[in-house]
């Protein structure tokens, strides 16, 4: 049986951890938009419960997409309210869209993932970690984000809209964690986690298809897991868990979670409907 409450807790971090641009409130839902930059930031956040009429609220929601030019988007997730709402969504003729996985791990178990034997030699790969950017913020965060984003987006998927990228990191402040990998030092692959209290997130694990299968990504999955323990043993706190999510139906990224550690927790997806009508 589930526990709703670790769920609720994951969730909520993952919120913060991914702010959009624009979010409105509409009872306990968060409405999200940002220029159609990723699912997350631009679907609704169902929250505690809506607690107003479901008709209602989902005509709102589709008046808030549509003022935008955007598909009204929902992210479902497990809860029997929300069960009563997914199914309302698929009579009104939403389709499902991108099931996820939310996997969560111990730092420590990370940790001990061991890596492949060098035998002796010095490893070609490292990482970088980039500290909590404190006073000079602004400075550090955009050569660390350019390192990042070249790899994350440009040459990823996502090469067109680094001013929202830039934007969604920099509302984050010095909760972001940018890691850069390398391979005899030419970068390689990167990932991002997101600090929290209780919780921190990985995100945006991107290996350049020339340095794939080498390693990279479990050892950037390993310097993340070793930096949130430091930041925790040095501020007398609780290591934070990490949770991550992965699409179903990508096996590498399904198996090198599970290898280092990560096991399934739950699952979500996205209820999409039609896109607003053009004149």
């Amino acid at each position: 049986m589930q526990d709703r409450s670790e769920i609720a807790a994951i969730e909520t971090a993952a919120f913060l951890a991914w702010p959009a641009a624009e979010i409105e409130a509409w009872g306990g839902w968060r409405l999200r938009a940002t220029q159609a930059v990723t699912r997350r930031a631009n679907s609704v956040w169902l929250g505690s419960g809506c607690g107003r009429p479901l008709a209602e609220s989902v005509q709102q929601v589709e008046a808030f997409y549509r003022a935008r030019r955007l598909a009204p988007m929902f992210q479902i997730t497990p809860g029997q309210e929300n069960e009563a709402l997914d199914a309302y969504l698929e009579a009104r003729g939403y389709w499902v869209d991108t099931p996820v996985a939310v996997r969560v791990a111990d730092a420590e178990d990370v940790l001990a993932t061991a890596p492949p034997s060098d035998q002796g030699r010095a490893s070609p790969l490292t990482v970088e970690v980039s500290p909590a950017l404190g006073e000079s913020f602004e400075g550090q965060f955009e050569n660390w984000f350019e390192n990042w984003f070249e790899i994350s987006g440009r040459q990823g998927h996502d090469g067109a809209v680094a001013d929202i990228y830039r934007a969604l990191l920099a509302r984050l402040s010095a909760a972001a964690r940018f890691a850069l990998a390398r391979h005899d030092g030419v970068p390689a692959g990167v990932g991002l986690m997101v600090v929290g209290e209780s919780w921190s997130g990985i995100f945006a694990m991107q290996t350049l298809p020339a340095y794939r299968r080498r390693g990279l990504g479990a050892t950037i999955l390993r310097a993340l897991a070793a930096h949130a323990r430091a930041e925790a043993e040095r501020s007398a706190r609780p290591v934070p868990r990490l949770f991550l999510q992965v699409e179903r139906g990508n096996v590498a990224a399904e198996q090198l979670y599970g290898a280092c550690g990560f096991r399934e927790r739950y699952g979500y997806h996205y209820r999409v409907g039609p896109p607003p009508r053009t004149a």
